[in-house]
């Protein structure tokens, strides 16, 4: 059975401390903001995936759910209660890849990897250091074992689920990521990159977290 977070719930909000989240409050999905790829194919092309401590879920709920309003979940800061500081992650993200350079430049934002492919970006608050969201991004043009086991490895050491663009919640597993991407329009758009846009400028596609 499916459980469900109420849309408007009274859970606690986060403040608008992330760069990303102006925009996200504004209505703009976080991988378009992120970084505004060259090629928006590039963008289509990758599945998003959001870590959501478990721990921060029970708090709130009093249950582990399998879904989430997307819009709601994106303005809570699922981190900031576990009180982690970012030196004790910034470590394992680099193991991705290089910093992106930009975001050595900008608060409370550092990204990882690389931004037309796969990357993680973790967000935290610039005053206390402390970790307020994290988030990663798959391209699906060509699978990245590598990149997908690091992603698994901090989820499980943080005890976190993973959630896609809709608000589904799954563990960080091969076959519940699978089960995700294969309901997702990034997986939609790299299978048939032509009927998929037809079908969103004909209105049966419905764009991912909106």
């Amino acid at each position: 059975m499916t459980i469900k977070a109420a849309h408007n719930s009274t859970y606690q909000k986060g403040g608008v401390l992330c760069p990303k989240d102006s925009f996200v409050v504004n209505g703009t999905l976080v991988f378009q903001i992120k970084f505004w790829s060259k090629s928006p194919a590039l963008r289509a092309a990758q599945f998003n995936i959001y870590f959501i401590p478990r721990q921060t879920l029970l708090d709130k709920y009093g249950q582990i759910l399998t879904e989430l309003e997307y819009d709601d979940a994106l303005t809570i800061h699922w981190w900031h209660n576990l009180n982690l500081v970012t030196n004790k992650l910034l470590p394992l993200l680099q193991q991705f890849g290089d910093l992106q350079e930009w975001t050595s430049r900008t608060e409370g934002l550092r990204s990882f990897g690389d931004s037309e492919a796969n990357d993680i970006s973790i967000c935290y608050d610039n005053k206390t250091d402390k970790v307020e969201e994290l988030s990663c991004r798959i391209d699906l043009r060509q699978i990245d074992k590598n990149f997908i086991d690091k992603v698994f490895s901090i989820a499980t050491q943080f005890d976190c689920l993973l959630m896609d663009s809709e608000g589904r919640l799954f563990q960080p597993s091969v076959a519940a990521l699978a089960d995700s991407i294969q309901l997702s329009n990034a997986k939609r758009f790299v299978t048939d990159p032509g009927k998929f846009l037809d079908d969103l400028s004909k209105g049966k596609v419905t764009p991912e977290g909106i």
